[in-house]
């Protein structure tokens, strides 16, 4: 029991830290003043913000024998995927349109209070709309902002962060096939972590690809090349060695 304890203790610690970076990710890559700062603030807060809610609020919802179908976790999902996605638009775009950020916000905002609240019946819901849209009103402003051509470098090496934890998830998950294939045990007991980890990598593989690509200049042809080659092994580095010849050059620079 006191191990079970200690195991909650540091999970609900692990959710409560990732929920702020992910909370100060959202608003440096949606409020920053130039397209600079918030690919940073969505590189270096908003995504290891994002694996730490969603790998922490996984891992607790097995510990307490619950489904991912349920009403208030499945609208959880759909609130922070959305606000992760306007992110991802409004942290490239040259100057973020202000119902993207806005959206950013909601996603955020929404996702917390439904995990708060946990909401089942219709009229709960309610409340979870009418609290998601104070509390985004009292987080969101329209600001002005500034790019500059070297934005661009930063959403490259942006996009190849996140294509090698895609790329490494998989290859992880492949081997924990053949290791339960063989030994007949997961080596994630039965939590199915690493596959909901490769999940989650996916899904933020193929917005850093749009968000990423579009501004870039990548060809749709391009695009769908990468997007196909995030569903096979080794796919992700080879396209990423792919982009040195298709991809516009862009100057080295660090995140």
């Amino acid at each position: 029991m006191p191990m079970e304890l200690t195991s909650w203790a540091l999970l609900r610690t692990l959710k409560f830290v990732a929920l702020l970076l992910l909370g100060a990710g959202t608003l440096i890559a949606v409020r920053a003043p130039s397209r600079a700062a918030r690919l940073q603030g969505l590189y270096r807060w908003l995504v290891p913000g994002v694996l730490g809610v969603w790998i922490a609020g996984w891992l607790l919802m097995k510990a307490r024998g619950l489904a991912v179908f349920e009403p208030w976790i499945l609208a959880a999902i759909v609130a922070s995927g959305g606000g992760l996605h306007a992110a991802f638009l409004a942290s490239h775009l040259p100057s973020p349109r202000p119902l993207t950020s806005w959206l950013a916000i909601v996603g955020f905002v929404g996702s917390v209070v439904v995990m708060v609240l946990r909401p089942r019946a219709p009229l709960d819901f309610l409340w979870v709309v009418l609290l998601t849209l104070l509390g985004s009103a009292f987080f969101w402003a329209p600001r002005e902002s500034a790019s500059a051509p070297n934005d661009e470098a930063t959403m490259v090496r942006g996009f190849v962060w996140i294509s090698r934890l895609e790329a490494v998830s998989f290859l992880v998950l492949l081997g924990g096939m053949v290791v339960r294939g063989i030994t007949g045990t997961r080596i994630d007991g039965e939590t199915r972590l690493v596959a909901w980890v490769h999940g989650v990598s996916f899904v933020m593989y193929l917005q850093a690809l749009g968000a990423a690509g579009g501004q870039v200049g990548w060809s749709r042809k391009t695009r769908a090349i990468g997007a196909v080659a995030g569903l096979l092994p080794f796919g992700p580095f080879v396209f990423e060695r792919s982009l040195g010849t298709s991809a516009p050059p862009v100057r080295k620079e660090s995140l």
